[in-house]
């Protein structure tokens, strides 16, 4: 009876101070523990987030660059076709007209009345110099004469080809627009400009 009487108190003290210990670690857990995970997991969170800001910031920085070089390539190919390209009407357009008036002959394609027209490029120091072409004739030779504007030195631009009608085999009618362009600064006036074309088409048809 009394072995059994002693032993009681000491399991209950047992029990006692393991609950005090658990309460104990509970209470560590709560004060230092759980704050400092909780912290961990924001600083995670914020590492996670500044990555990203670092991902995008290096995207914008990469899109922006490449603007930037698009940019300056367009200010080169710009002071290139001013400086290398266009030159004033007077020195050029007889150049031009004879390079349309030998491809025409070599297609043989009849062509109608001519059109020319000239008017300035909103925002730029240009001339726009525009030529209307009634072509008619075999379909196989449009290829040719468009080959040959095409690999001429001369900087003339085909705009557009429109068919008209192909009611003969292997035959056709067809408009060919082209154009150029000239500095506005050192333009004539259009008659004066009409009456060179003219000029210049004249001495390409001579033999």
């Amino acid at each position: 009876m009394n072995r059994q009487e002693t032993s009681r108190p000491l399991w209950q003290l047992a029990s006692v101070a393991a609950l005090a210990l658990l309460a104990a670690n509970a209470l560590v857990f709560a004060a230092f523990t759980l704050p400092r995970l909780n912290r961990s997991r924001r600083a995670e969170d914020q590492v996670a987030t500044l990555r990203q800001v670092l991902v995008n910031e290096r995207a914008e920085a990469d899109r922006l660059r490449k603007r930037a070089q698009a940019i300056d390539a367009n200010v080169r190919d710009s002071k290139r076709f001013f400086s290398e390209t266009i030159r004033p009407m007077s020195e050029a357009l007889a150049a031009d007209l004879d390079v349309v008036e030998s491809a025409l002959r070599a297609s043989g394609l009849g062509v109608d009345q001519r059109g020319y027209t000239q008017q300035p490029v909103a925002g730029a120091p240009l001339l726009r110099y525009a030529i209307h072409l009634p072509l008619s004739g075999p379909r196989a030779q449009a290829g040719l004469l468009l080959r040959q504007i095409e690999r001429a030195s001369r900087f003339v631009i085909i705009d557009r080809v429109v068919l008209q009608d192909d009611k003969e085999p292997g035959q056709a009618r067809f408009d060919l627009d082209l154009s150029t362009y000239y500095q506005s600064t050192d333009a004539a006036p259009s008659k004066v400009a009409d009456k060179r074309a003219a000029t210049a088409t004249r001495g390409a048809r001579r033999p």
